[in-house]
Order: structure tokens, then C-alpha cells, then sequence
């Protein structure tokens, strides 16, 4: 009896396989010979794969049937933009097929004119990436995710036809720090982030700006200078974006302390701009840095250059002011020198009066270009403290307005 059983599950085996067969025998001249990827999807639905899902056959057709499908309405999509493509993640399907069938089977081979397992993947690869961007643009970050992890695998599979492209592996990382940067996901954003910064053909900004500020994190101030160094390389100097590898370079040259290369640098980028109102945001970085080094001189014409030309830039109007400042702040460091020297006492009293009366003066000067600049823009956090401070320093009127912005400022408001 046991014999007889075994017996006619081997005949309904092969008899299964037989059916299976001749179904995808049937596929193959629809979707070969006749061209009808409708027609065959419908039939191999109905007929191939149902009771058949063991078979690394069937599936090596679906994916094929399943592909050809898609390109058939990516063509109708693309004769008539208003044709609604009737599952736009069918790609998806194709490649599952695939890999199923190799799983199944690494031997599997497909009908002629189709595509093989580790083939057909590969040449899905595109597709898929292309609706990762979908989801991506749509900002579904976590389908996008999905979707770029199954593109980078079907861009990692080498075929005679198909070699490894770097290229596309780069975009797809690429894509994938973006995703895990908005997602905050520190640890994945490191890891795809040093994989798009590794690519020896990389020419993104973006990889450098975000892989100078990972180094910086971790204080190797030695790779901050490697990126550096890449990106100069790398990104023409005629491209708008290496302005913003200069500025990384002028960040790091502030942290090695080569104050003579930052200020050299710095000027050198402020006077490569035309004096423009479209250029102020890039002028106020640069000045930043050249206010941390001797370049006041240099940082005194500019401003007035530009302010002949804007004389109402409340930036520059308030930077100006900062000027001042910061020259009341020297002629104090000049009071304590002479105070601490041999000078006689007489001396030292007459040049404490006129540094006393220098620096009330540039106080004066301080203070009206604050007044200005506050009355241009009464918004500005500085300028409010600034202006409070001096007027409260030099027994200056404050009228309410002023009062109430800065103690809404030490309210946290």
C-alpha cells in the first residue's frame, strides 16, 4: 500500500510538472512570439502559478512576464502621461521573482530571449532606483529606504553584460546618508556616509561639507585636512560649490591656528566677489574668520567700500559698529601695557587720560553706528544688546522700546 502511495505522488509530481511545463511553454510564445505582456501576465496568473510556487521555473517566468509587463506600460505612460499605471511597484515584484528562482534553484535557466536570474536583476536595478526616488521626492523616507537597499543590491551584481558600476553604488549611498541624516539616525548616516565619502570619483559638496563636520565631531582635526585636500581635488575651482570647500578650509586653518594662510586665504575671497548686495551673506562669513585674526585694517576698508555702495546694510552698518568695539576692547589692552611698564608716573597718568578720552570717543562712534543699524533692523539680537549696553555704559537716554527688547532678550522671549 505504502508502495502504491509513493508511487502516485511521484506520478502527480511529475504530472504537475508537466502541466507547469506546458503552461510556460504557452507563456513563452505569448510573451515571446506574440509580444502580448498583458495577455501573458493574466494567463500565468490564472494558470502557471498557482500550485507551482515551489518551482524555480515559474518564478524565473513571472519575473520575466511580470518585466515585460512593466516596460509595456512605462511605454504606454510615456506615449499618453495621463495612462494610470496599474501597480507602479511591479518592479518590485520582478526582482523578488528573480531572486526566488536562483534561491530555489542556482542552476535555473531561462527560456530563450529571456532573462536569466542574476541577469534580469541586474538589468532592474535602474528601475528599481528610479522608484526609490519616487518615494523618496515624496518624502516616504522609510519605502525609499526599502526600495535604494534593493536597487544597491541589484547594482552590485556583476554580469558579462553589466559589469559593477562605482557610479551607481555612489548615488545610492548617496541617497542613503541623505535619508538617515533627516531620520537622525546617527549610526547608519556615519556608516553610508563614509561610503559615498570612499568614492574615489566623488564630486558632491555635500559628502565633504557632512564629512568634515563627522571628523570634526570626533576632534581628528588630521582627517578634517585629508577631506580637504580631496575636495580640492576633486570639485572644480570654477564651480559655485568650491566656495564652499574654501570655507571649510578656512574653518580648519582657524583650528590649526595658521592665522597668517586664514587671513591671506580670506581676503583673497572677499575681493575675488563682486561688491554686490547678492554677495553680503558670503561677505559676512568671510569677515567672521578675518575677525579672528590682525585684519582689522583690511576689514575696515571693505566695510566701507561696501557701505559707499549699501549705506543701508544693517549688517554691515552693525559690523562697522563691531569695528568700533572691538577698538575700544584694543585701546584697554593698551591702558593695561602702560600701566604694568617703567613709565614714570606722570607719564603714565597723561597717556591713561588720552587713551581714557580715545576710547570715549570710539565708544561715541560705536554707539551711532548701533543707533543706525538698530533703526534699521530692531529685530537683530546683537544690535539690541549692543546698543542697550552702551547706552547704559555712557549714561545715554533708553527709550522703552529698546528697554523692553532687551529684557525680553534676558526673559529668553
Amino acid at each position: 500500500m505504502k508502495k502504491l502511495l509513493s508511487l502516485f505522488a511521484v506520478l502527480m509530481l511529475f504530472t504537475a510538472s508537466l502541466l507547469a511545463q506546458d503552461c510556460l511553454n504557452d507563456i513563452h510564445y505569448t510573451i515571446v512570439n506574440q509580444n502580448a505582456p498583458g495577455k501573458a501576465k493574466t494567463q500565468f496568473d490564472k494558470r502557471c502559478m498557482p500550485g507551482n510556487e515551489g518551482s524555480a521555473k515559474v518564478w524565473l517566468m513571472k519575473a520575466n512576464v511580470y518585466v515585460r509587463y512593466y516596460l509595456y506600460e512605462q511605454d504606454l505612460k510615456a506615449k499618453d502621461p495621463k495612462y494610470k499605471i496599474k501597480n507602479p511597484d511591479i518592479i518590485l515584484e520582478v526582482v523578488e521573482a528573480f531572486a526566488k528562482a536562483i534561491q530555489m534553484d542556482k542552476n535555473v535557466e531561462p527560456m530563450r530571449g529571456l532573462f536569466g536570474a542574476m541577469e534580469g536583476q541586474r538589468e532592474c536595478a535602474r528601475d528599481v532606483e528610479i522608484l526609490g526616488d519616487k518615494y523618496f521626492d515624496e518624502e516616504n523616507y522609510d519605502k525609499a529606504l526599502e526600495i535604494y537597499e534593493i536597487a544597491l543590491r541589484c547594482y552590485r551584481i556583476q554580469t558579462e553584460k553589466k559589469p559593477i558600476n562605482e557610479a551607481d553604488i555612489f548615488r545610492i549611498n548617496y541617497n542613503l546618508y541623505i535619508i538617515y541624516k533627516i531620520k537622525q539616525d546617527l549610526e547608519n548616516y556615519k556608516t553610508y556616509l563614509i561610503r559615498a565619502y570612499n568614492y574615489k570619483e566623488n564630486k558632491a559638496p555635500a559628502v565633504y561639507r557632512d564629512m568634515y563636520s563627522y571628523y570634526l565631531s570626533e576632534n581628528d582635526t588630521a582627517k578634517c585636512g585629508d577631506v580637504i585636500k580631496k575636495a580640492k581635488r576633486m570639485i572644480a575651482d570654477t564651480l559655485p560649490a568650491y566656495y564652499d570647500i574654501q570655507l571649510l578650509e578656512l574653518n580648519y586653518l582657524y583650528l590649526t591656528k595658521e592665522d597668517s594662510t586664514l587671513k591671506a586665504n580670506a581676503l583673497q575671497m572677499l575681493q575675488s566677489h563682486a561688491v554686490d548686495k547678492e554677495n553680503e551673506a558670503k561677505f559676512i562669513e568671510l569677515m567672521e574668520y578675518l575677525s579672528t585674526v590682525d585684519a582689522d585694517k583690511e576689514l575696515g576698508e571693505f566695510v566701507d567700500q561696501y557701505l559707499e555702495k549699501y549705506p543701508n546694510s544693517a549688517a554691515f552698518i552693525t559690523y562697522k559698529a563691531d569695528l568700533y568695539q572691538k577698538e575700544a576692547a584694543n585701546i584697554d589692552l593698551e591702558r593695561e601695557e602702560i600701566r604694568t611698564s617703567n613709565r614714570s608716573n606722570d607719564e603714565k597718568i597723561k597717556l591713561q587720560q588720552e587713551l581714557i578720552a580715545k576710547k570715549e570717543a570710539v565708544l561715541l562712534q560705536a554707539h551711532d553706528w548701533y543707533q543706525k543699524a538698530y533703526d534699521l533692523n530692531k529685530e537683530d539680537i546683537h544690535t539690541v544688546r549692543q546698543l542697550y549696553k552702551l547706552k547704559m555704559m555712557s549714561g545715554l537716554p533708553v527709550d522703552d522700546e529698546l528697554k523692553e527688547r532687551f529684557n525680553a532678550l534676558l526673559r529668553g522671549n
